[in-house]
Formats: structure tokens, sequence, C-alpha cells
């Protein structure tokens, strides 16, 4: 059995500049990186910064 083989990708959003978590943003970033075939495996909100970790094949 062959496994496959992913690429990795981390992705941070930060806030707007009055610090506001806004989670249309989330929402946008994780839309553009679906389309370009990045699935996402985990996330870590820490306070208002979101952090994304995407896969795909290679």
């Amino acid at each position: 059995m062959r496994s496959e083989r992913w690429e990795y990708k981390v992705v941070t959003v930060t806030p707007s500049i009055w610090g506001e978590f806004r989670p249309d943003e989330v929402t946008e970033t994780l839309n553009r990186e679906g389309r370009d075939g990045w699935e996402l495996v985990n996330s870590l909100l820490y306070g208002v910064v979101v952090t994304l970790f995407l896969k795909r094949p290679l």
C-alpha cells in the first residue's frame, strides 16, 4: 500500500486594526485557500489571532 504524500501550510489571520476578531476574514481566508486545494487540518485561537494549519496532496 502506497502512502499519500502531503505538503503543509500555516496561515495566520490577524485581527483588524482595532484588535477585533473577524470571523468573516477567517471564512474568506479558508475559501481562498480551499480554491487552491488546501484543506483545513486544525486551527488555533490565541487571543484574537487565528492560526490555520492546512494540507494538500503533493
